[in-house]
């Protein structure tokens, strides 16, 4: 009855749990591998049980992974769209967090952190010539160059990551799809 009610679909409780036809995806999973939105998902039924992970936590909600998918199809027409747009995504999270990853490196991330430590430093160094938070410098600054083409990216199947090298040393950066 629930999953009449939920997804429109009458289904003994054998051929529910046996049947790939008939599989949940949690929320999280269907925006994640499907790429569908809120929106999308708030127009097809929905089935809410407590989260397994912590019960205190808001109730998962649960998905016909066929309702699901097939929202998705409809939104990029095929699934090479669909792995394209994937593609697309990780590409550019890669880059942001390539871009993070230099930022905090030189320290120029461009927002101000920390204004009233150093405005109290330099007050220090007026006082006693000497910046108190100086710290010897033991190694040079080495900003990483990775290639941009996805070509270049290796992917490790056991772990499901890809990984990149910087074209400089030996740093290898890992990401997932």
């Amino acid at each position: 009855k629930e999953w009449h009610a939920s997804f429109g679909v009458l289904v003994c409780n054998k051929c529910k749990y046996g049947n790939p036809q008939f599989d949940l995806i949690p929320k999280s999973k269907a925006k994640q591998l499907y790429l569908v939105t809120d929106g999308e998902l708030n127009c097809i039924g929905t089935i809410s049980k407590p989260n397994p992970y912590k019960p205190s936590w808001a109730p998962m909600k649960l998905y016909l992974k066929s309702q699901v998918l097939e929202m998705s199809r409809e939104r990029y027409e095929d699934d090479e769209a669909l792995e394209k747009e994937l593609k697309k995504r990780a590409l550019l999270k890669l880059k942001r967090d390539i871009q993070k990853e230099k930022d905090k490196h030189s320290g120029s991330s461009g927002k101000k952190r920390g204004s009233y430590a150093q405005a109290r430093a330099r007050r220090k160094k007026k006082k006693t010539g000497k910046n108190p938070r100086s710290k010897p410098k033991v190694m040079e600054r080495h900003e990483h160059d990775f290639p941009e083409e996805q070509s270049q990216h290796n992917y490790d199947a056991d772990s499901g990551k890809w990984y990149v090298k910087c074209r400089s040393c030996d740093f290898q950066y890992s990401y997932e799809e």
